[in-house]
């Protein structure tokens, strides 16, 4: 190729050497579609060129399959979500199996002027009413709300011995009250016995 017609490049095959010309940028405007540096670089003339012989640091091509010699990761590779935590502070951090940890949300707590008052619905919730007040939503932990706990069960606040030990106690006492009826119809019935 040449330079002719204003062309900005000039290609040189000689010598297994390819040569690259790019105009100044303060040259006239070639014709489409060349094109010159940026006006604003103030670039000069330049010339690149390419060694594509066989010599040490040349470019080569093989007549064979490629191979990748190595790779260099610039980032994170793609992950799948593997698991979700909630903090006591209310954040919720998404875990992804390529090791990245991200926090996508973070949970309030809803408190109310009058606890007490709240209207209670099925399912051991409880939801607002007239007298209960406005929420006023905060973070876990701060203002008075409480903190959260995940991934836990709350366990029955009935204590069993007790209670086994009231059962107890009002079989015994059942038993005894049927005792004492059973009683007085024996008496009374050996009472209308000795009337005949």
């Amino acid at each position: 190729a040449n330079n002719a017609g204003g062309r900005p490049w000039l290609f040189d095959y000689q010598n297994d050497n390819t040569t690259i010309q790019i105009r100044a940028s303060a040259a006239a405007a070639p014709v489409p579609p060349a094109v010159n540096w940026a006006v604003g670089l103030g670039l000069a003339e330049q010339t690149i060129s390419f060694d594509l012989d066989s010599t040490v640091g040349g470019l080569t091509q093989y007549d064979s399959p490629s191979v990748v010699g190595s790779t260099l990761t610039n980032g994170t590779a793609f992950g799948n979500l593997s698991e979700i935590e909630i903090a006591d502070d209310g954040f919720v951090t998404a875990i992804f199996d390529n090791g990245v940890t991200r926090r996508i949300a973070q949970v309030a707590l809803a408190t109310f002027p009058s606890v007490d008052s709240l209207a209670q619905v099925s399912g051991n919730a409880y939801q607002v009413s007239e007298n209960s007040g406005t929420f006023n939503l905060k973070t876990p932990g701060i203002g008075g709300a409480g903190s959260i706990a995940a991934s836990q069960l709350e366990a029955s606040t009935v204590d069993l011995s007790s209670e086994f030990t009231g059962l107890i106690t009002t079989q015994r006492a059942y038993s005894a009250s049927s005792k004492i009826i059973t009683t007085a119809d024996e008496m009374l019935e050996e009472l209308i016995r000795i009337k005949r």
